[in-house]
């Protein structure tokens, strides 16, 4: 049954995008681990994907870095209600609110709001068109809010990167070496890492304008490239096995197995809903199933994450099921119509060989 997935997986080839991989667990067991396509067929031709080919997986980056700050603020005993001011005295005073003549006292965001995209912060904003580091640090804790937080549910990278640079002021390290020490190595994901990637281990994205070079081993976001490449929202490649690893860490987490030195009671907050708004359903970092979700056709419990590259990751944890799919699907340009019917197809698939 897994070669129906595989051939799925090689009907979107050159397409939808010029690589994929999945790795399915299922009931604690890898089923599924296949890769397809070419790496970067504009320039290398005839060079085929291999297993240790780095995709950037643009907004699963949010997840690594959420189990990084739910393991860093557990262990040094904060709470997520705790004010963001109260870490970065930066974000504080007055704001005014966009979607009226009001301004807001960003003193009472918290990381809650932060990890569940209901903080007022703008879902994107072009930061990089004039500033870059530091200034561009400056820049975002300064924003106006989009709507006064609390009241719906925006989408914010942003908010993310907030979440990153919290996590270098309290640990007094890099937003990398964190991540390394408290995600990536204690569960040997051997192939995840921030960029910049050797361009022969890299999967080739989209020609950028901005930069005028089809990108190879440097992340896509243009925010997080503007930040040196290592960021809260976007910035880490990875393998599609090492993705549904960590999404097995969640699953096994919230059955009560010890995974980042984390209690069970702090996966299953994680994966609970926190904020709904209209079609949005909101656990800390993670998205919870909705009936638009791509991920619709697997169980009501389910949760997970996309990436604009043409990433995601789901977890069902009433299948016992971990599915992760990447591919690069930018290299053929943004508009996102291909992907988005792409993973509702596959992700039916594995519904149906995996109930």
């Amino acid at each position: 049954m897994e070669r129906e997935i595989t051939e799925l997986l090689e009907s979107g080839l050159f397409s939808v995008y010029t690589a994929a991989a999945s790795a399915i667990f299922y009931k604690g067991n890898l089923v599924y681990h296949v890769r397809v396509g070419k790496p970067n067929p504009d320039k290398e031709p005839e060079r085929d994907i291999s297993e240790d080919s780095l995709f950037d997986i643009a907004s699963i980056t949010k997840i690594f870095v959420t189990t990084a700050f739910l393991s860093i603020f557990y262990k040094k005993g904060f709470s997520i209600d705790t004010p963001v001011s109260s870490i970065l005295p930066g974000f504080s005073g007055k704001r005014p609110v966009a979607s009226g003549n009001r301004f807001f006292d960003i003193g009472k965001i918290t990381f809650r709001h932060l990890l569940t995209h209901s903080a007022g912060l703008p879902s994107w904003k072009p930061y990089y068109k004039s500033t870059r580091g530091e200034d561009l640090k400056k820049a975002v804790l300064s924003s106006e809010l989009a709507y006064t937080p609390g009241e719906m549910v925006l989408y914010s990278d942003p908010g993310f990167m907030i979440i990153g640079w919290a996590l270098e002021r309290i640990t007094g390290k890099s937003l990398r070496d964190v991540v390394k020490e408290t995600v990536i190595e204690p569960e040997g994901l051997q192939n995840t890492d921030y960029g910049p990637i050797r361009s022969e281990r890299c999967i080739a994205t989209e020609f950028c304008p901005w930069r005028r070079r089809r990108l190879c081993g440097e992340v896509h976001d243009e925010n997080a490239f503007a930040l040196g490449g290592v960021a809260g929202h976007a910035g880490i490649f990875s393998t599609a096995y090492d993705v549904a690893r960590l999404g097995l860490a969640w699953l096994e987490g919230i059955s009560g197995v010890s995974h980042f030195g984390l209690p069970r009671r702090v996966f299953v907050e994680g994966v609970i809903p926190q904020k709904e708004f209209q079609n949005q359903r909101r656990g800390l970092g993670w998205a919870l199933w909705t009936q638009g979700s791509p991920a619709r056709y697997l169980s009501k419990n389910t949760f997970g994450h996309s990436g604009f590259t043409g990433t995601s990751l789901f977890v069902d944890p009433d299948r016992e099921l971990v599915v992760s799919l990447l591919t690069n699907r930018v290299y053929y340009g943004r508009n996102p119509a291909e992907i988005l019917l792409f993973r509702i197809k596959f992700h039916r698939k594995v519904a149906e060989l995996y109930p």
